[in-house]
Parts: structure tokens; sequence; C-alpha cells
């Protein structure tokens, strides 16, 4: 017997319950060529990803059955589905249900034509266990290329119904989309049932299902088979009531050919299921095709148009930091000194350029330091007012996990989707008994860096060249307060409506913190003052 060909999924596991294979801009692969990232003349990027082969992989002649793995091509994956078997009517899964997990990798096998793709396979009494039967992810040659350009497709065997699904991560660099995300779909052989095979497409934008299993998903239950078979734009606001989902649905979004030509057509995903860019932005973008197929029974001899994707491209402006100025590594370095036992702030300043993401500000791994920095649920992040100042506060989001290193910030992207120019002061916040400390940030608007932050901690001086220090000392003076001799952090709040305007560090403090007119409690450690600005 020749070597089986396997039902291949391409994402993590049969259960799909943690998809995290995305087509991004920043993959390269030594078996399937790839475009990548490409800058184009208006200084926007554009992210193509194609399924064909390599040289190299073609020039080594592999049998048509070997399985050839892809960490480019992870993304796409797909399932062919039937509800009747050969001598069976219970409903059951080709191959016996059984997938191969291939990690965060695509596999397939490389097809030239449906002929050499049953030549190749072996051939068994039993028709249960005909190879020719079985379901495969496949990258298959567009005919008419000379083997030139591939596409990718599921060859569903005597299965009745297919999934071709992907994923693009419109995320990081590419939450910025200035186009649609637009793929392309053509038939690579019209079957042999004598009839054409019409799709649907899905579009989720809420979370990663695990199609076919929909309902599990989203935590339900039910007849996949029949949800798929039935989800339609008449009824898909009912799907997504009872589901708590966020589903999209375009009907007859592509019909095989029956002549034999390639039929290849553009689908523009937001355009068809009647959103825009803003929608997609941030999001990781879930397709799912699906057809029925034909009204012919589940035979020896008979299998279904196959139909693949190709070309999956968009187009999407970058984002870039201007301060701090990032290197090629990625990584920024801050010293900072703290005393012991003592709340001491960290400030830092993020200026960037032409953000469509959430601005995220979190913990970059676990270690040993990680309690001894934290946020606060407000005031950490100020942007500048009229004067240029860092005091007007930005809303942000505040994730902390007790006793772990997880904390973040999102500041979120505008809300009608347009760029963002960022001129921020952050203040991050320590507290620890003995010793130094090291902590890093990941920081991301689109392009991400790491600040690593070095703390050095001594103990609380008790005097200042022999003297003893009085209490601290506030003063104003044109819409400066200024406090001196503090040697905790210093909060200013507005007197009328309790609202944190600042925390700064001592020696901020010192050298004056501006403010507008109005009444402002300063306090200092558990002392509290009240200061008149006019």
């Amino acid at each position: 017997m020749k070597k089986q060909f396997l039902l291949l999924a391409a994402f993590c596991s049969v259960s799909f319950v943690s998809l995290n294979a995305q087509m991004q801009y920043n993959k390269v692969d030594a078996n399937v060529g790839f475009t990548g990232q490409e800058a184009l003349e208006n200084g926007n990027f554009r992210m193509t990803h194609k399924f064909n082969l390599s040289d190299d992989w073609k020039a080594a002649k592999r049998p048509i059955t070997e399985k050839l793995s892809s960490s480019n091509g992870k993304g796409a994956y797909g399932i062919a589905i039937t509800t009747e078997g050969v001598a069976s009517n219970v409903a059951q899964w080709i191959n016996n249900g059984k997938t191969q997990n291939t990690g965060s990798n695509m596999a397939a096998i490389w097809v030239p034509s449906a002929a050499e793709l049953r030549d190749s396979l072996s051939k068994d009494a039993d028709p249960l266990k005909h190879e020719y039967w079985k379901q495969a992810n496949c990258l298959w040659d567009v005919p008419g290329t000379g083997g030139a350009d591939q596409a990718f497709t599921v060859w569903p065997g005597m299965a009745k119904r297919s999934i071709i699904g992907f994923q693009v991560k419109a995320q990081d660099l590419m939450a910025g989309l200035v186009s649609d995300i637009e793929f392309e779909m053509l038939t690579l052989d019209p079957g042999n049932t004598g009839a054409a095979s019409t799709y649907k497409m899905i579009v989720d934008l809420s979370k990663q299902p695990a199609f076919p299993w929909v309902n599990a998903s989203y935590n339900s239950t039910g007849d996949d088979i029949a949800l798929l078979d039935s989800i339609s734009e008449a009824n898909i606001d009912a799907v997504n009531a009872a589901l708590s989902s966020k589903m999209y649905v375009k009907d007859n979004v592509y019909v095989s050919s029956l002549e034999g030509d390639v039929n290849r057509v553009k689908v523009n995903i937001a355009e068809a299921v009647g959103l825009t860019m803003a929608d997609l932005r941030g999001k990781k973008v879930m397709v799912t095709l699906y057809t029925t197929t034909s009204e012919t029974a589940v035979q020896p001899g008979m299998y279904e148009p196959i139909v693949g994707i190709d070309n999956v491209t968009a187009e999407y402006a970058t984002a870039s930091w201007v301060e701090p100025v990032v290197e090629n590594n990625g990584r920024i370095e801050q010293a900072a000194t703290a005393y012991y036992d003592v709340e001491t702030p960290i400030t830092f300043n993020l200026k960037g350029k032409n953000r469509f993401a959430n601005l995220s500000i979190k913990s970059d791994g676990d270690n040993k330091a990680s309690s001894s920095f934290y946020f606060k649920s407000e005031g950490c992040v100020m942007a500048k007012d009229a004067e240029g100042n860092y005091t007007v506060p930005v809303a942000y989001t505040y994730t902390p996990v007790e006793g772990e290193s997880a904390l973040s910030i999102d500041i979120p992207a505008d809300a009608n989707g347009n760029a963002v120019d960022d001129d921020l002061q952050v203040t991050l916040y320590t507290n620890f008994a003995k010793g130094n400390r090291t902590y890093s940030l990941e920081i991301s608007n689109g392009a991400r860096f790491w600040l690593d932050l070095t703390v050095k901690g001594e103990d609380t001086p008790t005097s200042i060249e022999g003297a003893e220090v009085t209490t601290y000392q506030v003063a104003v003076s044109e819409n400066q307060i200024y406090v001196t001799n503090a040697l905790s952090t210093v909060t200013l709040y507005d007197a009328a409506s309790g609202q944190l305007i600042r925390s700064v560090a001592p020696e901020v403090a010192a050298q004056g913190v501006y403010v507008g007119t109005g009444i402002y409690l300063v306090k200092v450690a558990d002392e509290v003052e009240k200061v008149i600005v006019k």
C-alpha cells in the first residue's frame, strides 16, 4: 500500500478551542513562497499571502502523498464532512473523525491534478478503507499555469460538504488597514457530479470559532451540520441572538465552474458582509467558506468540485514611535531610584504616530519583581494641555493580576477608526523593601518595543547634610504647585470633584507641577493640604 494521506487540520487540534494561527505580514517559509510585507510608493505596506510552492520543493519531485509542513501557510485549513457513509446512514466523519495535530504549522499535500492524486493512492477492496475517499488539505496546481501557481483547497474525498477556513490577524502593524481584506476563489477541478458547488461566506470578528464545531465554540449544543447548512443572510440575526455570537454571512459568494475554466473571483470581506475598515481593524478576522455541494449520493467514483483560495491581500498604514527612539533590537533601557518601603513613581514619555490599534502597556514575561510594580486604575496616563504640560488625564483600562506578573494598560483606538498621534506621559509605581529590582514592559501601538527598567533601592533619607528634614512645604506660583522636602509620592486632586489630577515623584514635585486655575488637594503620605491656584 502506498503512503496514506491524512485528513489534515492546519490550526492546532481537532477541538480548535484555541486557534492561534493567523495570516500575518511578517511570515516567511522555506517550502511555500510567500510575498509577505511589501512597501508601497504611498508609504503604506501590503500583506500578500500566496500558497505557491518553492522551486526547491517541486524540484525534489516528492510523492504527491508526502505531507508538506508550512509555518507560512498557517492560518488556513480545510475539512470535508458527510452525514452518510457508503454502507451506513449513520452520520460520520471520513477517516473515522480523526485529524492530525500539526501544531502551529499548516500541513498539506501537493496535488498537480485530481487524476494524478487518484492514481497515486492505494486501491482497497473495502470502499471504506479506500484512500481515494479520505480528505486532505492540499496545495493544488492552478490549471493552465504549468505548475507555477498553487492555491489552497480541501480534497473532499467522498464527502458532500466542504469547509475552507482562514484567519487574518488585522492587529499590531496591520491594525492600520486602509483597504479591505481581499482574497480570490477559483475552480481547480469541476468534479464529476455534473453539478456546481455554491459557497457561502461566514465572517466572525468576536472570537475564533471552531468551525464546524460552531455550537461548542459558543458553549452551546446542537446539530452543527444542520446549522452550517441553514445559516444565511436571512437568519444570521437569529443565530447571533441564540449563540450570543457576532457573525456575518454572505450567501452565494462563489459558484464553481462546470466548464473547466478557473473562474477566478475576487472577494472583499468587509464589503461583502456590509462592514467597514474600522470594523476589521484590531481584530482577528475569521473567514469560513462553506458549501453543501450537489444532491448526488455518496458513492465510489464521485467527487465534488474542487474550489480553492489564493492571494489573500490587505493594504495597511503602519504605526511608529517618535519617542523613545527604538533601535533594531526593539529594547529601551531606563534607570530609576526608589526608597525602600516607599511608593515611588517611575515616569516615561510615549510619542507615537499613525496609531489605529489600542495602545497597550503590559508586563513582559514572569519575573520575581512583578509584585513590586503596578499601575493604578486612573491617573497613570496624562496628555498635554494647551500650555504643553502633561496634566490631562487619559482614559484607559487597567487589568492587574494580584501576585502575578500580568498587568496591562489599554488605551483604546479612535472610535471612528481614525489614526491617532500620541504624546503621553505614563507613570508606573514601585514599592519594595530591599535590594534592587528589574522589570520589563512590552509597549505596542501597532509597532512594538520593550522598556527594560532597572530600579536601584535606597534607604529613606532621614537627614540632609546632617540636618533633620522638616515637614514638606507647598507653594504656588504662576499656575505651578511646588512641593519641597517630600519623601514620598506627591498626589494632586481636584478639591471639588475629588478627581485625581496627577501623581509625581518628590523630585518632580520640587520642580513644580503645572495646573489650571482652581482649588486642589495636595497629598503626601497621609497628610493633605488645600491650595488655591489663581
